[in-house]
């Protein structure tokens, strides 16, 4: 959601690469591993997109796809400097005013939780590069073990997050401090551009918590334009920016600030 899903330049159309597909830039891996991973998306994406496949039944598939995928890279030597190196040579392409939002958050010591069915190591960098990897950001995504002689890639943790499975619960279990900083907290704004990604809130609003939820659609908008509306409080059209959540946050810090002058 922080990065655009096009590439903002490439005619026609390209999309950003995500985290596992920004892997099949990485020079260590060969081209075996590129034809696998591009035949495992060509099979599986359009079943997790496709509105007709029962939620129940993607949830297996998704699992099937993500272990896979993860199987797949193990079978190959990759280390962090291979990551960080590929990282450096693919420019990440974050939507406008995303510096901005997260700056301002960071400012104001309020709690960022990016969630993820991608791989923590890989967006922990993205950010570390742009210098937005603040203090008070938590990533909850797929985490890859290094062995500490080796440094290669030996594991996957065991929690696997996939597009189905990103909740509040995943959320306690594995992101504890994350937990921790906003248990006491009421108010929740939730960005997101997949119709599961409301399921990061899951329980919010029967907790007493004030939940804001924005959509961002990126494409075929005709196709799905009223799902999102029923899904989503607002959506953002056409792979748009961060200009409406910064707008909120902004407002909120002033008038917080305000009131805390007043006092």
């Amino acid at each position: 959601t922080l990065s655009r899903y096009f590439h903002p330049t490439k005619v026609p159309r390209e999309r950003n690469p995500t985290c596992h597909v920004l892997l099949e830039h990485c020079p260590a891996l060969p081209d075996s591993y590129r034809e696998e991973a591009r035949r495992l998306l060509a099979y599986y994406y359009p079943l997790e997109v496709d509105l007709s496949i029962p939620v129940e039944k993607k949830l297996g598939l998704m699992v099937e796809w993500w272990s896979k995928a993860h199987d797949l890279l193990l079978k190959y030597t990759l280390t962090r400097m291979d990551l960080t190196t590929t990282i450096q040579k693919e420019t990440s392409h974050l939507r406008d005013q995303v510096r901005e939002f997260l700056e301002t958050l960071s400012q104001n010591d309020v709690p960022v939780l990016v969630f993820s069915a991608g791989i923590a190591d890989i967006l922990e960098e993205v950010l570390r590069q742009q210098d937005l990897l603040f203090d008070n950001t938590h990533v909850i995504s797929n985490r890859i073990q290094f062995d500490p002689q080796t440094g290669q890639a030996v594991a996957f943790d065991t929690h696997l997050i996939h597009s189905f499975n990103k909740n509040e619960t995943a959320a306690k279990g594995i992101g504890a401090a994350y937990w921790d900083q906003v248990v006491n907290r009421n108010h929740v704004l939730l960005l997101g551009d997949s119709l599961t990604d409301v399921q990061m809130a899951e329980g919010t609003e029967e907790s007493g918590r004030v939940l804001l939820t924005i959509g961002f659609l990126n494409d075929k908008e005709e196709e799905r334009a009223e799902k999102f509306s029923e899904t989503f409080d607002v959506v953002v059209l056409g792979d748009g920016s961060f200009e409406l959540p910064l707008e909120i946050v902004s407002e909120i810090m002033e008038v917080q600030g305000g009131a805390e002058h007043e006092k």
